[in-house]
């Protein structure tokens, strides 16, 4: 535990000292934020429902420090779309190609 928070490196250091070479990252956005930063993802799902939520108090998709701008944006890349009933999922793959 590094600040209250799972240490990623460490854990996927141990995980893959176990053998395990997948891991899903399920949370909010300051847990996918914490594992965008640390680069431990290649692959990211969105889901999207088709529902309208307002309000100035909403939550951003990831937290902490990151891009603020689109020339240092992570980029998502080979994306594919799949729909189940009304929801859509947009799986990509992020970092190196």
């Amino acid at each position: 535990v590094k600040g209250g928070w799972i240490d990623l490196d460490r854990l996927m250091d141990r995980l893959g000292a176990m053998g395990l070479t997948s891991l899903l990252v399920e949370g909010g956005s300051r847990v996918i934020g914490s594992a965008l930063s640390s680069g431990i993802g290649d692959k990211i799902l969105f889901f999207y429902a088709p529902k309208i939520l307002g309000g100035d108090d909403g939550f951003p998709i990831c937290k902490g420090p990151g891009p603020a701008s689109m020339s240092g944006c992570i980029p998502v890349k080979n994306i594919s779309v799949h729909r189940f009933e009304n929801d859509v999922m947009i799986e990509g793959y992020i970092g190196a190609e």
